[in-house]
Parts: C-alpha cells; structure tokens; sequence
C-alpha cells in the first residue's frame, strides 16, 4: 500500500507541476514571506517531520495560535481563494513521497496539539499510522473539527486508525474530491 501512495503522489506531483509553480509564483507575489509553510509535525510512532504546505497566512501568523477561524483576518487573500480547494496542501504530496505521510490517515498534528491525550489509547491508536492528507476529520469539516473539539477528533482519527484498510482509504478519498470539488473547506 505504501509504494501505491508514492507511485501516485510521484504521478500527481508531475501532473500538478504547472499548478505547483503557479501558485509559489503568486503566494510570492502576493505576500512577503516564505513560499512554503513548513510546520513542525508528529509523524507514525511520533517521530517528528517538516510538513509543506503553500503559505496561506501572512508571514509570523502561526505565533498567534494554531487554529484558524471563520473569517481569519490572518489568511491572505489568495490564501482564502487556494484554501476551500485544498491547492495550499499539495506539497505535501511530497510528504507521502517521502514516506513521512499517507495519502489518507489521521491529520498531522503539532506536537503540543494532543499533548493532554499523550497517554490515551485513542492517541496510541492515531500514533500507530501513518498521517495523512486527507481523513475523517478532514472530510467532515473544518469548523466540525473546531465545534466538537480535540478530543472528539482525536476518538474520529482513531477509528479511522483502528478501521484502516484500502476500501475505507478509497471512500475518503473519493468524498474528498467531493468536497474540494465543492469547494468547501475541509
């Protein structure tokens, strides 16, 4: 399954390339700032990685919190027409190429962001895949996430790690091109 989820995001990285270019082409001439969003994040078995996203924020904005909100006067304006599309993530395409990511699986989270949950059997469960692109708590929403809390992502996440199998990987996949298509943002 992993040598499948790098063949395709090796596939999707030369498919997208134009796209790729595009947008760090216009994320640099919008903002001042780095290009990519490069966040520290717990990986399988907790072992901590460099994500890559598209930076969607003006540059310092993660000093001032992890979650975004409706409205997030930090979110630059091309950041609010590349995020309901999901574009802002597909460097992280690059992510599952190397192995550090999964195509589906639990979102990866900063490390102080379950801090609370360390020794939960949910958290083991989450800790034991690899994590993903896309996933549950991705498919369900955003503003989902924020309105039912951590610790009702986290028991999501972990029936997602507990259920894992490629059938389950193919049905998320397929609502969230669903909801990119809508372009709601996940």
């Amino acid at each position: 399954m992993k040598i499948l989820q790098r063949m395709v995001a090796a596939l999707l990285l030369v498919v997208l390339s134009p796209f790729l270019l595009l947008i760090a082409v216009a994320v640099k001439i919008s903002s001042s700032g780095p290009v990519l969003f490069i966040g520290q994040r717990l990986g399988r078995d907790e072992v901590p990685f460099l994500m890559y996203k598209f930076r969607t924020m003006y540059e310092g904005s993660e000093q001032l919190g992890d979650q975004t909100v409706p409205n997030d006067s930090r979110v630059t304006p091309l950041g609010r027409i590349l995020r309901p599309y999901h574009a802002d993530e597909w460097p992280q395409l690059w992510n599952v190429l190397t192995g550090e990511m999964g195509l589906v699986g639990p979102r990866p989270q900063v490390p102080s962001y379950y801090a609370e949950y360390r020794n939960s059997a949910r958290y083991r469960q989450c800790m034991s895949v690899l994590p993903g692109i896309t996933g549950i708590a991705q498919v369900r929403g955003q503003w989902w996430v924020m309105k039912v809390g951590r610790r009702r992502q986290l028991a999501v996440e972990a029936f997602y790690a507990r259920r894992k199998c490629f059938w389950f990987d193919i049905r998320l996949i397929a609502l969230t091109t669903r909801v990119i298509a809508a372009g709601k943002s996940i």
